[in-house]
């Protein structure tokens, strides 16, 4: 079912939208996160980053444990780091096209962007796309400490008044979806770019 029937099927009122892999995908070389960074993750901790290179966790569970263990120290550091990958080390982005020419559409809906994306990596794309007026808030990685699948975005998002059945997640990876039943909402899953992140 795609996202407009299933809408139509499900009373809903706020829509929160992933970014990369569901909206656009980013054209970067993500193997190149960390290379500015590298030394100074491997000193304070070389294990995660042993498991991060041996691919038994994914990028964003490599910051968030960096940022548990150490906080502010390399917080800033790490979000400075994927400003920079974001804006020297992209290609671009490829549009959902689908999902881009629904969102004007959607007037009835309060809509929401929750990334693991960097302001300066999202906002000119969003811009281009000629979407971002459409979004009430867009919470990216310079917003939080903890990236999804830890709720700390959807907290930025979430009006009390507003029960959370009314709420949907609409995104492509597991920790989209695991957020999503966290927080305890409904969860759509994006698959225009035919991968697969772990939605089991």
């Amino acid at each position: 079912m795609d996202l407009e029937n299933y809408l139509q099927n499900n009373s809903k009122t706020h829509l929160i939208f992933d970014f990369d892999n569901t909206l656009a995908q980013l054209q970067i070389d993500w193997s190149k996160w960390g290379e500015e960074i590298q030394n100074k993750l491997i000193e304070l901790d070389p294990y995660p980053w042993k498991k991060y290179q041996d691919n038994a966790i994914n990028l964003s569970q490599l910051q968030n444990h960096y940022i548990r263990s150490f906080g502010n120290k390399i917080k800033d550091e790490i979000i400075k780091h994927s400003i920079w990958l974001e804006i020297n080390c992209s290609g671009g982005a490829k549009p959902n096209s689908k999902l881009i020419s629904l969102i004007p559409r959607l007037d009835k809906y309060q809509k929401f962007i929750w990334t693991s994306n960097t302001r300066q990596g999202v906002e000119p794309i969003l811009e281009n796309f000629e979407v971002k007026k459409y979004f009430e808030k867009i919470i990216t990685r310079n917003d939080v400490s903890l990236l999804k699948p830890e709720i700390e975005g959807f907290e930025l998002i979430y009006d009390k008044k507003t029960p959370l059945k009314n709420y949907l997640f609409i995104g492509d990876s597991g920790s989209d979806k695991k957020a999503a039943k966290t927080i305890g909402i409904d969860f759509y899953k994006v698959n225009y770019f035919g991968l697969n992140l772990d939605l089991d």
